[in-house]
C-alpha cells in the first residue's frame, strides 16, 4: 500500500518518538519545530490515541494555560484525574477496567511531583495495556517563557519512572527549551 506524503511525515515522527521511547534515561521529548511540523505531531498524537498504530502507549494532551509554576503540575495533575473520568464509559465499552484510583496529594508535595506521581499510578494500574503514558505539554497560553522552561526543568528532575514520558514542541524560531536540553542532555532528547 503506497503512503500519502503526510502519512509518510508521520511515519517518521512515530521512529523518532519510538527511539526516545526506548532511551531508558529520556524522559522529556522536545520536538524543535516549526508550525508545518508541530501540526504533523498533533496529527502523530492522534492517530497514536485513535489507532494505537505506532506504539503501546496512551498520551494524555495537556493543553491548560500555564501562568503558575507553583501550581502548574496541581493543574495538570487534576486534568488527568478529569480526563479518565470523562473516558471512563468509553474504556468501559473497550473492556477496560476504570476503577483506578488518583492518589492524594502529600503534604509539602510539589506540584511536578503529584503529577509524576498521579501519572505513574495511573500507568501502573493499567500496566497490562501502555507501555507508556505520555503527557503532551502544550499549554494554549504561556505568560512567561522563562517560568515555562524552568518549571520544564523541575519537571525533568523530578523521580520519574521509567513508563512515565513528557513531551512538548518547541518552535524552532524562537526556542526556549535550549538551555534545558543542553543542562539535562540524557533527560531532554531533542528532535
Amino acid at each position: 500500500m503506497n503512503k500519502n506524503p503526510i502519512q509518510l511525515r508521520i511515519d517518521t515522527l512515530a521512529e523518532h518518538y519510538n527511539e526516545f521511547a526506548e532511551d531508558p534515561q529520556g524522559r522529556l521529548l522536545r520536538w524543535l519545530a516549526n508550525p508545518d511540523t508541530a501540526r504533523m505531531v498533533d496529527a502523530f498524537v492522534s492517530v497514536q490515541n485513535e489507532q494505537g498504530e505506532y506504539a503501546p502507549d496512551l498520551f494524555i494532551r495537556f493543553d491548560e494555560p500555564f501562568s503558575d509554576a507553583n501550581q502548574h503540575g496541581f493543574t495538570l495533575r487534576d486534568s488527568l484525574i478529569n480526563q479518565y473520568q470523562q473516558s471512563q464509559s468509553d474504556l468501559a465499552e473497550e473492556g477496560i477496567v476504570t476503577d483506578w484510583v488518583p492518589p492524594p496529594v502529600l503534604r509539602d508535595e510539589s506540584d511536578a511531583s503529584a503529577l509524576v506521581r498521579c501519572c505513574e499510578s495511573m500507568r501502573d494500574h493499567h500496566a497490562d495495556q501502555i507501555e507508556h503514558l505520555v503527557g503532551v505539554l502544550g499549554p494554549a497560553h504561556v505568560e512567561d517563557t522563562q517560568a515555562w522552561a524552568s518549571w520544564l526543568e523541575k519537571l525533568v528532575t523530578a523521580e520519574i519512572a521509567e513508563h512515565v514520558r513528557f513531551m512538548a514542541v518547541d518552535d524552532d524560531s524562537v526556542p526556549v527549551l535550549g538551555e534545558l536540553a543542553e543542562a539535562h542532555p540524557e533527560r531532554v532528547v531533542t528532535v
